[in-house]
């Protein structure tokens, strides 16, 4: 009896090892994207080629857009590592401008991502929402948008950069992204909605 229990104990682990360890690796993950944190002075998008190019060579996980160094995207191997499991081969690498918790205005505790993809012909924030997996259950992606913010568009200023974005601590719902340029400033508001869906606006 015991070597027919090893063997079924050894078919078992054949045919579900792989399954439970990929899953426990993106819970893995997803924890560490539902705690992921960057200081709020931290440049995860700049589009000066001289302060890209030393961006490039102080700052882990950066890619450039061009031959140039200009502009500069600074990815997260969190985000990467999330979503290459979640959804093989994974995302493009590009801005990470927000990586977080944050609950709907009912209480539903969502991950939320915004980023920046790079080498696009128009730059656009892609907004994504999951509800977290456990142990019993996948993450799942409960919705996808995009948004042009006004400052994207052309004519864009000069030396824009794009800091990392911070939550509310008031407002669990809330978070914002910080932008520069070298004759203005202004944030980004994002609110995560009762559907599932992340509204960004430009404040005024």
């Amino acid at each position: 009896m015991l070597p027919a229990i090893i063997i079924a104990l050894g078919l078992l682990a054949l045919v579900y090892g792989p399954p439970v360890s990929r899953h426990v690796e993106l819970l893995r993950w997803q924890r560490r994207a539902m705690q992921f944190d960057r200081p709020a002075d931290q440049v995860v998008y700049e589009s000066e080629p001289a302060r890209a190019r030393a961006l490039n060579r102080t700052v882990a996980d950066v890619e450039a857009a061009n031959p140039s160094g200009a502009p500069a995207y600074q990815f997260s191997r969190t985000w990467r590592e999330f979503y290459r499991i979640f959804e093989p081969p994974g995302r493009k690498p590009g801005a990470l401008l927000f990586l977080h918790e944050r609950w709907t205005p009912k209480g539903q505790r969502r991950l939320v991502a915004v980023d920046l993809p790079a080498r696009a012909e128009q730059p656009t924030i892609h907004m994504l929402v999951f509800r977290p997996g456990a142990m019993g259950s996948n993450p799942g992606l409960l919705d996808e948008s995009s948004w042009i913010p006004p400052f994207l568009t052309e004519p864009r200023p000069v030396g824009l950069r794009i800091m990392a974005g911070q939550v509310d601590p008031r407002d669990v719902s809330h978070f914002t992204i910080a932008w520069q340029a070298d004759a203005q400033s202004g944030i980004i508001d994002g609110y995560l909605l009762e559907n599932d869906r992340v509204v960004l606006e430009e404040r005024r």
